[in-house]
């Protein structure tokens, strides 16, 4: 009886096992947050260089850094053009747009996937919050990306002494506007083009 048990058990844990592991495959595969509107981050920045150093110390995937401004627009009230053409307007009338300082970072996840972030402001000429008040989320840079595996406080430390690093860093970021189709099983493909 108790060797019927114990393969019971073992039977039951490797179903167990089995099930959550293709849950966790199934998830990654549809993970999808669609066509996406960005603001891409200049390669000849100093923002650029630290996200690229943030990327390369703690990332499981290499992207190119971005503030994502809208997600999923095949799902949304305006067409593409329309929701592009809105933006570039905004940027027309002047807007502020640079990371937060001093500079910090937080962790945030979302079905499994795991990301670091930099908090960005952006602000219009009357000081309104203008991402926040067009999508409302607070702007971000995620410069790190995992799945099913929180950040270790080690890769953390190594995070706060590359961002102390960079406390004199020019936080500026010019608004360049760009469309990506980020489905999670091509990360290392998000690089933006340009519209």
């Amino acid at each position: 009886m108790l060797q019927i048990h114990s393969n019971f058990y073992n039977f039951y844990n490797f179903y167990n096992f089995y099930f959550f592991y293709i849950k966790i495959i199934y998830m990654s595969l549809n993970l999808d947050f669609g066509r996406c509107l960005w603001f891409i981050i200049p390669k000849n920045s100093q923002v650029y260089t630290l996200c690229k150093e943030l990327q390369n110390a703690v990332s499981d995937f290499q992207n190119s850094p971005h503030i994502t401004i809208n997600y999923d627009m095949s799902n949304c009230d305006l067409s593409n053009n329309e929701s592009i053409e809105i933006w570039r307007k905004i940027i027309k009338n002047g807007i502020s747009l640079k990371l937060d300082h001093p500079l910090t970072f937080n962790e945030v996840s979302y079905k499994g996937l795991f990301n670091l972030e930099l908090p960005v402001i952006c602000y219009d000429n009357s000081g309104t919050d203008i991402i926040f008040k067009n999508t409302g989320w607070k702007p971000h840079i995620s410069f790190a990306y995992r799945f099913h595996k929180p950040f270790t406080m080690c890769e953390k430390v190594k995070v706060y002494k590359i961002i102390k690093k960079h406390y004199f860093t020019d936080l500026s970021i010019k608004p360049i506007l760009a469309v990506e189709d980020c489905h999670c099983n091509s990360i290392e493909k998000w690089n933006g083009i340009l519209v």
